[in-house]
C-alpha cells in the first residue's frame, strides 16, 4: 500500500484520494491508514507546509466531475444531475475559501480531477465530463494559486493553464512516464524540471 511506501519519509507528504479510494466506500479508511503513516490527507481543505524558510499552502480534495464551458452539465432537470453539479460546485466552493484563508508565499492545489479540459487530451472527448470540471479552475482562478496538479485521466497530457492563467500538469503516472516530477515554483512557463 501507499502507506507503507511513504511512512517514515524526512519531508511532509500531502495527498488527496481519488474515484478509485471511495469506490467501495472506505474513503475514511484508506484517509486513516495514510494519515497513520504521517500523510496529511486533504479532504477540500488546506495546509501550510514550512519549506525552509518558505511557507508552502496546500489546498484541494478529490474534486468532481461535470465537464467544460460550453459542454458541461448544469443545475437543471432531474435531481440526479442537479445533484451531480451540485457537489461539484460545493467543492469548488470549499477549495476558494481554503485558498483565501491560507497564507503562505507560494500555494499550490491538489485535485484528482482535471480542472482544465487541456490536460484531458488524448481522453476519449466523451468522457471529459467524467474526468473534471471547469468549475474547479474557476474557484483557483478567483483565490489564486501558483500550480494545480491532478491526475485521473490516465490518457491525457501533462501541461495546460486555467483561463485565470495559473499553470496545471497531469501528473498521472502514464501521463509522466516516472514516479515523480520535482516542481519549481519561482520558475519561467516551462517550469518542470524531471527528476526519475
Amino acid at each position: 500500500m501507499v502507506a507503507d511506501e511513504v511512512r517514515g519519509l524526512p519531508i511532509p507528504v500531502v495527498a488527496v484520494l481519488g474515484n478509485h479510494d471511495y469506490h467501495s466506500d472506505l474513503q475514511y479508511e484508506i484517509a486513516g491508514e495514510l494519515r497513520d503513516a504521517g500523510v496529511i490527507v486533504l479532504d477540500d481543505d488546506g495546509v501550510v507546509v514550512q519549506c525552509g524558510d518558505k511557507k508552502l499552502g496546500v489546498v484541494g480534495g478529490k474534486g468532481f466531475g461535470g465537464g467544460f464551458a460550453g459542454k458541461c452539465a448544469s443545475e437543471f432537470g432531474e435531481r440526479e444531475i442537479k445533484n451531480f453539479v451540485s457537489h461539484t460546485r460545493y467543492i469548488a466552493e470549499a477549495w476558494k475559501v481554503a485558498l483565501k484563508e491560507i497564507v503562505a508565499d507560494h500555494r499550490v492545489v491538489l485535485s484528482h480531477y482535471s480542472p482544465i479540459k487541456e490536460t484531458l487530451e488524448g481522453e476519449p472527448h466523451e468522457i471529459y465530463p467524467f474526468l473534471g470540471s471547469y468549475l474547479l479552475a474557476e474557484a483557483v482562478d478567483t483565490a489564486g494559486a501558483d500550480l494545480i496538479l491532478h491526475g485521473h485521466a490516465h490518457k491525457g497530457s501533462e501541461k495546460g493553464m486555467t483561463p485565470g492563467g495559473i499553470r496545471v500538469r497531469n501528473v498521472a503516472l502514464p501521463v509522466l512516464g516516472r514516479a515523480y516530477s520535482v516542481y519549481c515554483l519561482n520558475c519561467s512557463d516551462d517550469m518542470l524540471l524531471h527528476e526519475h
